[in-house]
């Protein structure tokens, strides 16, 4: 999947927000092996796209942000690294923007008698009767279930939906 410029730095903003987030949340939980799980999702996001051509600035601001976030665990390194990129060492504890923490689309689960047989990419908080009809519309669905009654549909809202079908 090939994404423009901005796209990539706005996913790169949005990843770092939300790890702001949970870094914040497991420190105050004293959760520190999950801060280290936290620093391994941070790290592989990083090197994926690594050599994806963005805004210098962009990357500054979100690497200075995960230098914060680091600090706690590793203050000799973050503090290295900032004096590197000559950011002041008075950097002041990151805050997550609400907007970036909402997911536009989600992936649903569909399972069928039980069994997981797909999944679909759709806006967050959709209802079960819209979701139905997608489901329905979907060429695997159509092909393998088309004359099959649906008995019942066990709905999770923006995680699964089961049907129940014979």
């Amino acid at each position: 999947m090939e994404y423009s410029n901005n796209e990539i730095e706005e996913k790169l903003t949005k990843f770092t927000h939300r790890l702001i987030d949970k870094v914040s949340h497991n420190l105050e939980k004293f959760n520190y092996n999950v801060i280290v799980a936290n620093l391994y999702e941070m790290y592989n996001f990083w090197s994926k796209n690594l050599n994806t051509p963005m805004n210098k600035d962009v990357i500054k601001e979100n690497f200075t942000h995960v230098l914060c976030l680091l600090s706690p665990l590793l203050p000799h390194i973050a503090l290295e690294c900032m004096d590197q990129l000559n950011i002041k060492r008075d950097v002041r504890w990151p805050t997550a923007n609400p907007d970036f923490l909402k997911d536009e689309k989600i992936e649903i689960i569909v399972q069928i008698n039980g069994k997981k047989r797909m999944s679909i990419e759709t806006k967050t908080d959709i209802l079960e009767e819209e979701l139905l009809s997608i489901i329905k519309n979907n060429d695997y669905f159509k092909k393998n279930y088309e004359n099959k009654k649906i008995l019942k549909s066990i709905f999770v809202k923006n995680r699964l939906i089961n049907l129940i079908i014979k």
